[in-house]
């Protein structure tokens, strides 16, 4: 038995509901309308957020490149980066800085002619803990519209951290987006050290367009621990509609079966 300990929050977030999420990380190589090309300047920014939900002053550094093109650029210090004289196009975009999680903006239309600024990237840079275990508790009193997931963790610094659970009908349920068909972020609160903490799931928590279970099913979840604050780092796999979270440590401690409250 362990103690819960305050200070969650759940956001969860469907196959479907992902696309909005990432929205601004739309961007396919350079193929264009019939329209004749024109030239012009494809612009945004990168924000970088370290480990523990802070920005850093310094926005320097991020390599910006064009997917399938030798095309590339530097963010300045406040994260813009630029490429001018660029023709009208489908590009995917990748940002990539040493320490960080890689994000991606996904077939982006350019029409040429002008200046088109994308808007903001996050990139995060992968959590300073891990999670080492997770297990189901009963809870006290026969309720039965609750279910409390258990995790063990261990951490350098006190302070709330977030773990993302990666949920699936399959016992094979992985941060791949093939593997999982729901994700959900627990805000949780781990002291220094080795420690432990409890999540309550009600069924408000998994009422969700796009949620696939009903209650009573067999789930089956995986934990992996995340970058802490509120932004989520990632982009969108075409081949599945899913999202590829960047700010997470990709190593689970291991797949517990549950049923859905």
């Amino acid at each position: 038995m362990f103690e819960a300990r305050i200070q969650w929050r759940t956001a969860v977030l469907s196959a479907a509901g992902v696309v909005a999420l990432f929205a601004n990380c739309n961007l396919r190589g350079p193929e264009g309308p019939a329209s004749p090309a024109l030239s012009g300047t494809l612009s945004g920014f990168t924000t970088l957020i370290n480990d523990n939900g802070q920005r850093p002053v310094d926005q320097f550094g991020v390599n910006v490149t064009i997917e399938g093109t030798s095309l590339s650029a530097t963010t300045d210090g406040m994260g813009l980066w630029s490429f001018p004289n660029l023709t009208t196009g489908i590009y995917t975009l990748i940002f990539v800085k040493t320490g960080y999680g890689i994000s991606k903006a996904i077939e982006v239309q350019f029409l040429g002619g002008g200046e088109r600024n994308i808007g903001n990237v996050n990139l995060c840079q992968p959590p300073q803990f891990v999670v080492d275990s997770i297990w189901t508790r009963f809870p006290k009193g026969g309720d039965s519209n609750s279910v409390y997931l258990g995790v063990r963790a261990s951490t350098s610094v006190n302070g709330p951290y977030r773990v993302v659970f990666f949920y699936s009908k399959d016992p094979g349920v992985s941060w791949k987006p093939a593997a999982y068909s729901y994700f959900s972020v627990e805000n949780v609160l781990f002291r220094s050290g080795v420690d432990s903490a409890s999540i309550r799931l009600q069924p408000i928590n998994f009422a969700t367009v796009g949620f696939p279970f009903q209650n009573g099913d067999t789930a089956y979840a995986a934990p992996y621990a995340a970058t802490a604050g509120t932004t989520n780092s990632g982009y969108m796999d075409l081949a599945t509609g899913r999202t590829v979270l960047t700010d997470i440590d990709t190593a689970s401690a291991q797949v517990i079966r549950l049923v859905v409250p």
